[in-house]
């Protein structure tokens, strides 16, 4: 399916009078759109990108959440080198509004993914925003989400949990955020399946956001969980869930 979209999208962009391998080559070398959609979202994408991280095909269900959903404030918590924030900025601009605040100190801590961290890895992320034109529907915002909650007074519609990973940080980075959440926001947080793939050699014993979701789960939270190697659970974050009769 989302083959045939994308296929779409980039026919759009080709002029009838051009031939296919000119528009291939224009498109290929210069369209930020088609560059994205390449690098983020098709079949071989992540190769072309040293991206380093374990998002995997789980950018389709945030491109897609972003593209339903349409939410006009999207606040993602742990960022590395920006994969999953470009894949909702480009579903933002194909929305024509919305923005991911990427909330990261991109400085050397117990869950950072890569070993090329601070200036290394945020310009990476830079330029990505940049040559896929999707700065505007970014906000990279260099600091911990304790600090960056300091001065925060923005609803929010989305928001995507995937920094801190112990039972402690990613507790606090829902607790900071959740009272900002419009009535029908969402809440995502990524790696929470990892106790179904404890032979992997990524497996921390220390992982402590499955413990967290079972707690909320316990605590009457309504939840589903994409369950690939590391699973992606989207949360409700009204108590019971969703009320289907509008009692208004």
């Amino acid at each position: 399916m989302f083959k045939s979209i994308f296929k779409k999208i980039i026919t759009n962009l080709i002029p009838k009078n051009m031939s296919l391998q000119a528009a291939r080559h224009i498109l290929t070398n210069h369209d930020p759109d088609y560059l994205a959609i390449r690098d983020l979202l098709m079949s071989d994408g992540h190769t072309n990108e040293n991206w380093q991280s374990g998002l995997g095909g789980q950018a389709y269900l945030l491109y897609g959440l972003v593209r339903a959903l349409k939410p006009k404030t999207i606040v993602e918590i742990g960022s590395a080198r920006g994969l999953s924030a470009c894949t909702m900025a480009l579903a933002c601009r194909h929305n024509h509004q919305g923005r991911v605040h990427a909330i990261d100190p991109h400085d050397l801590n117990d869950w950072t993914d890569s070993p090329k961290i601070n200036q290394e890895q945020l310009e990476f992320f830079k330029n990505r925003l940049e040559n896929y034109d999707l700065s505007d529907f970014c906000n990279v915002i260099q600091t911990t989400s304790e600090k960056a909650a300091l001065n925060w007074n923005q609803n929010i519609d989305l928001l995507f949990i995937d920094g801190d990973h112990s039972y402690e940080g990613v507790r606090r980075d829902f607790e900071l955020f959740k009272k900002w959440l419009t009535p029908r926001g969402l809440v995502l947080f990524h790696d929470t399946g990892w106790e179904f793939n404890r032979q992997s050699p990524w497996y921390r014993k220390d992982l402590g956001v499955p413990i967290y979701l079972n707690e909320l789960k316990k605590n009457n939270f309504q939840s589903i969980t994409v369950l690939d190697e590391v699973g992606l659970t989207i949360l409700d974050p009204q108590k019971g869930g969703m009320d289907f009769l509008n009692r208004m």
